[in-house]
């Protein structure tokens, strides 16, 4: 077994997006690669392999930092593909050897990892939790630490919820909340209609009224985006290659709600949106999510993850409002799957400058809180 870097799209993507892969993700495939790249990011594309069978993948990104460092950053990544546990202890080996190549190389002050494993919990009967699986997460979780890795920060949301798309839909609209199929039923009878768009000069035309309501709705919420040339470049790149879609929820003539997914491997995954605060009681935004879980039928997917939630146990986090509305859609051990992952693990090359960069980040963030 060893590792090799690869430059190839077909040789990227395929094992990533095969069934084997359960709840894909799409901030490791190759197109979300080439987006980062025209930031100015390099990007380490890394396969674990024995023999032509790829093992485990990982996309790791450079990111600069004050005072000319830099570090590596892989989200969700690495990805194990395979389901050998005899064979976890070689990959997580293989997998410290390429970030220890790639970090000196570099110069990087630290590399990232926030492994794309996890675990679902509450929901019994959807997919029970085997002593395999535990066993294995405990195995790589005790590899990570034995080999150096530290818990670091998690950029990417801790908990998630994803529909199983397992139910035809009228089994899955029955198992929603009663107050969120009332929602989706009078989002319908006072006229409201939801269009997919895929075609890029369309999604061009339209991109000013995605961003005008996301930016209407993260001042109302009180939370930070990403700048418009972001989202622009996202639908410029993205959309020609039918990774990316924008879903719009009209009413007379006027976009009053819209949101932004990523379509990859078995998951259609909710990214962004926005919705006019002046039409709220309309409830676009239910409609919007119950179109976008037919949409994921019909590509025949196996998850619509609406992507992160509150924490289990959680009883003071500002996501509440949203975890309430997300959960509205699924009825647990049916139709939902909370996923839970193991967190970020950070690899130092260079200590002295890891404890400034975890002081400052932690000064930074007391002065936010303030």
């Amino acid at each position: 077994m060893d590792f090799r870097f690869i430059d190839d799209e077909y040789v990227w993507n395929i094992p990533l997006s095969s069934p084997a892969v359960r709840g894909a993700q799409f901030l490791q495939s190759w197109e979300w690669g080439v987006f980062q790249q025209t930031f100015g990011r390099a990007v380490h594309r890394i396969q674990i392999v024995e023999e032509e069978t790829v093992m485990a993948i990982m996309q790791v990104f450079e990111y600069p930092l004050p005072f000319g460092k830099r570090y590596l950053y892989a989200p969700r990544g690495p990805v194990i593909l395979s389901d050998d546990h005899d064979a976890l202890s070689t990959i997580v080996h293989l997998i410290h050897r390429a970030c220890r190549e790639v970090g000196y190389n570099v110069g990087a002050m630290f590399v990232r990892l926030e492994p794309m494993y996890y675990h679902p919990y509450i929901l019994e009967n959807v997919r029970m939790i085997n002593i395999e699986e535990e066993e294995t997460r405990s195995s790589l979780l005790e590899e990570l630490r034995a080999l150096g890795f530290r818990s670091g920060f998690s950029v990417q949301p801790m908990d998630e919820l994803a529909v199983v798309l397992d139910k035809d839909e009228d089994d899955l609209l029955a198992a929603m909340h009663e107050k969120t199929r009332y929602n989706i039923r009078l989002a319908i009878k006072h006229g409201v209609r939801a269009r997919l768009i895929e075609q890029p000069d369309y999604a061009k035309r339209v991109f000013p009224f995605f961003w005008s309501l996301l930016q209407e709705t993260a001042k109302r919420q009180k939370i930070r985006t990403h700048s418009r040339q972001y989202y622009e470049r996202m639908v410029d790149l993205l959309v020609p290659r039918g990774v990316l879609k924008l879903m719009l929820a009209e009413y007379d003539n006027k976009i009053i709600a819209a949101h932004l997914l990523s379509v990859f491997g078995d998951t259609v995954y909710y990214l962004h949106g926005g919705s006019s605060y002046d039409n709220r009681q309309l409830m676009a935004p239910y409609l919007l999510h119950w179109e976008e879980i037919k949409l994921a039928k019909r590509m025949k997917k196996k998850f619509y993850n609406f992507g992160g939630i509150v924490p289990a146990g959680e009883t003071n986090h500002s996501w509440q409002n949203l975890t309430k509305f997300k959960e509205g859609f699924v009825r647990d051990g049916e139709t939902g799957q909370r996923l839970h992952y193991i967190g970020a693990f950070d690899l130092v090359f260079q200590p002295m400058w890891y404890r400034i960069y975890k002081a400052a980040r932690h000064l930074q963030s007391f002065i936010r809180i303030r």
